[in-house]
């Protein structure tokens, strides 16, 4: 519709001055010149007018009042971490306002997910801010202070009105404004446990044990300085591992050098008493003494390292799977050994030695050491030993080993995490040395004995047997003549 405005008067004077007031809503004219044409009529007839279009005189602005924010957080980021009570500061630049007049910037904060009013705890956040224009164009600064506790991750938008006499003459409310947009961070780690020397998941029992735990972090400010602490856990019990009665802990301050990195925290442990356990790195993130988050899963494998508990098992025997020696030279000695409990991909050195029982002295030419590295948890070694029995009938020769793990000091890179039968009495470690038998005596050859002589001793002259000896004679003559005759007979 067309702004018109009628007044009648009764001229008082020749010249004279009358007002004539055009009532209308400006906010519809926002940023229009508007210039007013007048006619002055008597009688129904027109007598003068002034209907200048570029007359400055008969002109006026409606102006148009602009909002810009700017939001920023008090150290002048547009990101914050969830540790508490923040300000965020918004910079509202007024453009085309009247010098003089009084104003008011109310702010309101959005959430940008849901393009709702922000909650917290359960309350908007607004506040508003007050001034007398001193210039067409101002900027004021609109705080916001509010607890970013459990505003994880949110974006948070600010919409901001300026108002004149409770009249709302501009705004600025888009969602998608990043000027306006600040964001809550969502920090996170992840870790992953390894042994620091070899980058194993396996340790040995050794008095001393690094572990490294790399910390993944996710979501942290530039240059904001960080803590990281984190704690071993006992897998089987879920509480806290104790080493002579304190908890094994370890921090590490640093500064975010980027948005997503790494740090490594070391603990360091005595393991000798952890033997056969699983231990689990629980570690926190803090910011100025406020958690920020946390990795605490008893049950993740990356977090876990296993400390083995390594045993050997043995038998010793003769050369036929006998456990009997003989007590003589060259006699050949076998000791089967078995290791279980071994860390996959950890250096090992293997002794052995032999002692006589009962008295526990070494054997000499039965030592041996053997090094690995244990591809397999169970592993089984034969040593082979050639040994002098001789004059030993009645002892026992005993085996007693050692294994040892590498350490992680260089000035001693062993150090025993196994033994075995080291007191001798273990049966299947142990020969008997046993006397040889002796060899069979040779048979002494026997006497041959000599024939009787057919022929009768002749009697010597006087002796007492003469007669007889002469009567035998006669004997025999006449029985050799009577065989002699029947034989002749027959042959007849």
């Amino acid at each position: 519709k067309e702004i018109r405005k009628t007044l009648t008067f009764i001229a008082d004077k020749a010249n004279g001055t009358k007002d004539l007031e055009f009532v209308t809503n400006a906010s519809a004219l926002k940023g229009q010149t508007i210039v007013v044409f007048e006619k002055l009529f008597r009688d129904g007839i027109e007598v003068a007018a002034h209907e200048d279009i570029t007359d400055e005189n008969q002109s006026v602005r409606v102006n148009n009042p602009t909002v810009h924010t700017t939001a920023v957080f008090e150290d002048g980021l547009t990101v914050a971490d969830p540790t508490g009570r923040f300000t965020l500061n918004d910079t509202v630049e007024v453009k085309e306002i009247l010098p003089g007049k009084a104003y008011l910037v109310k702010g309101i904060l959005m959430d940008k997910a849901t393009g709702e009013p922000l909650l917290v705890h359960g309350n908007t956040v607004e506040t508003s801010v007050g001034f007398i224009a001193k210039a067409e164009n101002e900027t004021v600064i609109v705080p916001f202070t509010f607890d970013l506790t459990d505003l994880n991750g949110r974006e948070i938008v600010v919409f901001e009105s300026l108002f004149r006499n409770d009249e709302e003459l501009a705004n600025h409310k888009d969602i998608n404004d990043k000027g306006q947009t600040v964001r809550v961070t969502n920090p996170s780690v992840r870790t992953t446990a390894t042994h620091k020397p070899t980058g194993l998941k396996v340790v040995n029992p050794l008095t001393k044990v690094t572990i490294t735990d790399a910390v993944k972090y996710h979501d942290l400010i530039v240059g904001k300085t960080y803590t990281v602490t984190g704690i071993l856990m006992d897998k089987a019990m879920a509480q806290p591992v104790l080493v002579d009665g304190k908890e094994v802990t370890s921090t590490l301050t640093f500064v975010a050098e980027r948005t997503d990195g790494t740090v490594n925290l070391d603990f360091v442990l005595d393991a000798r008493a952890l033997r056969g356990k699983e231990v689990v790195v629980f570690e926190d993130l803090f910011r100025d003494g406020v958690l920020l988050a946390s990795h605490v899963d008893i049950t993740d494998k990356d977090q876990t390292i296993k400390i083995v508990n390594p045993t050997i098992t043995t038998k010793a025997t003769n050369a036929n799977g006998g456990k009997e020696i003989l007590a003589l030279p060259n006699q050949t000695v076998l000791e089967w050994v078995k290791v279980d409990g071994l860390a996959i991909g950890q250096f090992y050195k293997l002794i052995v030695q032999g002692y006589l029982t009962p008295d526990g002295t070494p054997f000499e030419g039965t030592h041996a050491e053997k090094i690995f590295t244990a591809d397999k948890e169970t592993m089984e070694f034969l040593f082979e030993f050639l040994v002098d029995g001789c004059k030993l009938a009645g002892k026992g020769l005993s085996f007693s080993e050692w294994l040892q793990a590498k350490t992680e000091d260089d000035k001693e890179p062993f150090e025993e995490v196994a033994r075995h039968n080291v007191d001798l009495t273990n049966k299947d470690q142990t020969v008997q040395i046993v006397e040889a038998p002796k060899p069979p005596q040779p048979m002494k050859p026997e006497q041959p004995v000599k024939e009787a002589s057919m022929m009768p001793t002749l009697p010597k002259t006087g002796s007492e047997d003469n007669v007889l000896w002469i009567m035998i004679g006669m004997i025999f003559v006449l029985a050799a003549g009577l065989i002699g005759y029947d034989l002749y007979k027959v042959k007849d």
